[in-house]
């Protein structure tokens, strides 16, 4: 008998350095900090915007389902609505968000701006509301974003999460935050206390877009930034990759690498995480 799968469908509402002649940087390999041009900074933000993004989207769709699992593709939406809600409740803590539950939906309501403060220490404001369905072995979760802010980042749009096991997902998503609009086709692996990221996305901020391919970007839960993992960025004629480490979380660095010539450089700090 074929395996259940399961969709989960969020909706949110609410570097390197250059080298050769795509940057006019010097080539060669740079051990510590060494100065960006202006089109590799600006590829940088970019990628650093959209990487706490998609870790927000996820940190909060981990709040509400954890990837390891909540989420049982052999049960019905109803089932799977409830067993959200008590997940959700137990992640957000006694005086964090009002979760409510109504057949195979269910609203969270964290409050006006600063919201309320999860479990894990991440703040958050807005509402989110799930819709969850099934169709043969799929089984689908929308969530519906309203002005949510997490933990200083602003999110809107949409994301869809579909699994076959409750820990594994493929993400669509459409996005709109500081980096811009954003589209993404993305894997979400969980495991106990992290989760990882790969896949693509795109980034669009009036007439520059961006492609960004994330390999293995680990989240460890109560952590600011990835643990491990590299995210590439091709922005006009920068192309960049960060590579996070286990340092990365405390101190905001990341090994950036354009062509032959690597060297660190810091994340922007975003509510309670460092930047150097």
């Amino acid at each position: 008998m074929a395996a259940k799968r399961t969709i989960i469908v969020v909706i949110l509402s609410g570097v390197a350095l250059a080298c050769g002649s795509k940057s006019g940087a010097p080539s060669g390999t740079d051990g510590g900090d060494a100065a960006l041009s202006s089109a590799d900074s600006a590829a940088f933000t970019t990628a650093s915007d959209a990487l706490a993004a998609n870790e927000q989207v996820a940190k909060l769709a981990d709040d509400l389902f954890d990837f390891d699992p909540t989420i049982d593709p052999k049960n019905s939406p109803s089932q799977n609505a409830n067993a959200i809600g008590s997940n959700a409740r137990s992640n957000l803590g006694m005086s964090c968000g009002k979760v409510s539950v109504a057949g195979a939906g269910v609203t969270v309501a964290f409050g006006a701006p600063p919201g309320c403060t999860l479990a894990n220490g991440d703040t958050v404001s807005g509402s989110v509301t799930v819709a969850l369905s099934r169709a043969g072995s799929t089984t689908s979760v929308g969530l519906t974003l309203t002005d949510v802010v997490y933990d200083g980042v602003s999110l809107s749009g949409t994301a869809s999460f579909a699994t076959t096991n409750g820990s594994t997902f493929t993400v669509k998503s459409s996005l709109t935050s500081s980096t811009g609009s954003e589209s993404s086709d993305l894997t979400v692996t969980g495991g106990t206390g992290s989760f990882s990221i790969t896949g693509t996305a795109t980034v669009t901020m009036g007439s520059t877009s961006s492609a960004l391919t994330f390999s293995g970007v680990t989240v460890t839960k109560g952590q600011c930034y990835a643990t491990a993992g590299s995210l590439a960025i091709e922005q006009g004629g920068a192309d960049e990759t960060l590579t996070f480490d286990s340092g990365t979380p405390e101190t905001g660095k990341v090994s950036v690498q354009v062509g032959k010539l690597t060297t660190t450089a810091t994340l922007p700090a975003y509510g309670s995480c460092p930047s150097g």
